[in-house]
């Protein structure tokens, strides 16, 4: 029956588009020469460009918002016809309903972290997007911290976004307080925070160390990198910034163990002679508690770096999970490479994967570690892979969803569960992934306002909630967006 209606879409959507004339086609010598658009991709055949009508999840048919019938374009279990699922709060058949005929389940699952139904599923089909979207102000290409700050006897979760502004003479750095205010019941941005103005950024990073927040960035024009730090000052009642200093390199990535009360610093140098270097520093109260070589890397073009700390269970020692993602400069293939550190920063394993890869992401998984990535391009894929025991066991590879273009995304793993959600920045929309139970692409929906989607989007999990920031291009205007998840006990 599938097969049947997919023929069918198909043969719609080939007679909307006119006879085929190849007369009517553009001339082209390679793909590149093809313009794609929102709804199609292209590509060079016989020297004419050839333009395919999207279809994300591969299950024949085409978006609602390209002219198909597809209500769920990221989800390749719902489509027009498909079989009701009960109890996944999704309209699979794309009729307009949601579990129709579905018997009431005799226990229900409620937000708790715990198997109610005992279906050994943990709060599964329970979170919904908030209608609200919240606006926070102007700005684009978000990175964003979560803090707490103890403003008069307790504490609020804040975020710090660290945005872009255009600038007569280049870009302006801001970073956005984000605060709930309760007499409002809305989230709002009451504090900006006047930070550097650059010809151009070549990176920038924050991260949260306890009630303040440390960010570094370098100057594409200076080649020179810096990092800051903001606190609140509670008798005074404003934002102050502690430091500013002089980071020698041409990358930095900021890491704050909570548990040890320290930076970790790494810093990309390049060698003499090719290939690349991750260096280290720990700080301690400000100061330079140690330093050294973390990784080298011989021959090859760095691309990105990403380090989560996992604390196994039922076991006493951390160890610290980095993944380097490298480009050879001789054959030009990438790769990235996985190493495990014991709390002394001394490399225990070590491993590596080939292939070309767009984005990537590390989360922590359980008593392991996950690495998310995706591949642009026609046929590109996102993928997750989850290690346990310190990457001495691949535990699964899953496939999350195909893609016609680059995919820009942030993940993060529902705490003490296999339960995920992905945010992703896709044309011509972006799209959730939220795996729950055994559906690995359950409740998809869309998280934009109708702009275009810019750079990462960014997701924290709270409790029983998960709060995405992202931004838009609204003609000249730069916004930026916060929407939440909630999970919502039936």
């Amino acid at each position: 029956m599938k097969k049947l209606l997919s023929m069918l879409a198909l043969a719609v959507f080939i007679v909307s588009c006119g006879n085929g004339d190849e007369s009517q086609k553009p001339e082209c010598t390679k793909d590149n020469d093809c313009k794609p658009d929102n709804c199609h991709t292209a590509k060079c055949v016989l020297l004419r460009c050839e333009h395919t009508l999207i279809d994300s999840d591969g299950d024949g048919f085409f978006p609602t918002a390209c002219g198909g019938n597809d209500c769920a374009d990221a989800d390749e279990m719902a489509y027009p016809g498909a079989q009701e699922v009960c109890g996944d709060m999704t309209d699979n058949n794309c009729d307009g309903k949601i579990d129709e005929g579905c018997p009431e389940p005799r226990i229900k699952e409620i937000c708790d972290y715990y198997d109610n139904d005992n279906n050994n599923f943990i709060d599964e089909f329970l979170y919904r997007l908030d209608d609200v979207i919240y606006f926070i102000g102007q700005g684009s290409n978000p990175v964003v911290a979560r803090g707490a700050i103890d403003y008069e006897m307790h504490k609020d979760i804040i975020y710090f976004a660290l945005v872009e502004n255009q600038t007569s003479s280049g870009i302006g750095l801001e970073g956005k307080i984000i605060e709930w205010d309760a007499g409002l019941n809305q989230y709002v941005s009451y504090h900006t925070l006047k930070i550097a103005d650059v010809a151009g950024l070549k990176y920038k990073t924050v991260i949260s160390i306890g009630s303040a927040f440390m960010v570094a960035w370098e100057d594409i024009l200076t080649q020179k990198a810096y990092f800051a730090y903001f606190y609140y000052d509670k008798d005074k009642k404003e934002w102050n910034n502690g430091s500013d200093a002089l980071l020698p390199s041409r990358d930095t990535i900021l890491f704050y163990d909570e548990d040890e009360k320290n930076v970790l610093i790494l810093q990309i140098a390049d060698k003499a002679g090719g290939g690349f270097d991750v260096l280290y520093k720990w700080l301690l109260g400000g100061e330079t508690a140690n330093s050294g070589l973390l990784v080298n890397v011989p021959d090859g073009e760095y691309k990105k770096l990403g380090i989560i700390k996992v604390r196994p269970k039922d076991k006493k020692d951390f160890y610290y999970f980095v993944a380097v993602w490298w480009q050879n400069n001789g054959t030009k293939k990438e790769g990235v490479t996985f190493y495990v550190f014991d709390d002394g920063l001394s490399l225990a394993k070590e491993s590596t994967v080939n292939g070309w890869f767009w984005d990537i992401k590390l989360a922590e998984y359980l008593d392991g570690a996950a690495f998310f990535a995706s591949n642009g391009g026609p046929g590109g894929k996102l993928t997750v892979r989850v290690f346990k025991d310190d990457l001495s066991t691949i535990e699964k590879d899953l496939l999350l969803a195909t893609s016609n273009g680059p995919l820009e995304f942030d993940a993060v793993f529902n705490r003490g569960t296999e339960n995920f959600i992905v945010a992703v920045n896709q044309s011509p929309l972006p799209y959730l992934l939220m795996k729950n139970k055994d559906n690995y692409k359950a409740n998809n929906s869309l998280y934009y306002t109708g702009g275009e989607t810019q750079g990462e989007p960014t997701i924290f999990e709270e409790v029983y909630k998960y709060v995405i920031i992202w931004s838009e291009k609204h003609g000249d205007q730069d916004r930026i967006y916060l929407r939440t998840i909630n999970c919502q006990s039936q």
